[in-house]
């Protein structure tokens, strides 16, 4: 599928970055890595928002779920992970203004955290495309929106925002206020309704594929896709 990154947005601007950062999922690079994860909870969905590209990186995410880069063990990018947890932990609990209550709390953290560190079970950056999948699900079950698809009003206002070209910041800025940009999140939250099958049937197969914890989330997640094919079926 031909995707026009120009005339998609996220929650800090256009969606011309997310490309690269969805290719930086597969990378062996720890930092790249962690940053594209970052730009799927932050910019692509961000506090529990959908935005017009949402639904395009679902599709992407959906044909990744097969990639034997997500499949392997990515053991060092939950190590670094868990390196920066135990790291500000232990700041927390050296900390003598930490009340006592809190550090003995921070300190059985510190040692969970220090026995995953040190486990040899095999952790694939899968974990996280389950739980951005849970989050948006999560998120358009809180979304009250309309459930009548209007299809010719879908095309105009997509007529309208691809002939949209950006000039600057402030026209940039413009548009985001406008009522346009409303009815481009409908759009989106009435797209992602319509790939629930889809990421349902993706997810089926790691019920039974996938490690007993990832197997369990997808079970987890099918369920929350579910309830929202019913929800937006009443």
């Amino acid at each position: 599928m031909q995707i026009n990154w120009n005339h998609l947005h996220h929650a800090y601007g256009l969606a011309t970055d997310t490309p690269k950062h969805l290719q930086n999922l597969l990378s062996p690079n720890f930092s790249l890595r962690d940053n594209a994860v970052n730009h799927l909870f932050s910019a692509v969905i961000h506090q529990s928002t959908v935005f017009p590209v949402t639904p395009v990186v679902c599709r992407a995410l959906l044909g990744l779920l097969h990639e034997p880069a997500l499949r392997e063990n990515m053991r060092d990018f939950y190590n670094q992970q868990y390196k920066r947890q135990i790291e500000w932990l232990n700041k927390v609990i050296a900390d003598p203004n930490t009340h006592e209550v809190l550090r003995n709390a921070r300190i059985s953290q510190r040692v969970e955290l220090e026995k995953a560190l040190n486990s040899t079970h095999p952790i694939i950056l899968l974990d996280y495309i389950i739980a951005f999948f849970d989050y948006v699900g999560d998120s358009l079950l809180h979304t009250d929106v309309p459930t009548e698809i209007d299809r010719p009003s879908q095309e105009e206002i997509t007529t309208l925002y691809n002939s949209y070209h950006e000039k600057d910041g402030h026209g940039l800025k413009k548009f985001y206020n406008s009522p346009l940009e409303g009815a481009l999140l409908d759009i989106a939250v009435r797209d992602l309704f319509c790939m629930a099958n889809d990421i349902i049937n993706a997810f089926q197969s790691l019920t039974t594929e996938a490690s007993p914890s990832t197997a369990k989330e997808a079970v987890s997640v099918i369920g929350m896709w579910k309830k929202i094919a019913v929800k937006f079926s009443e």
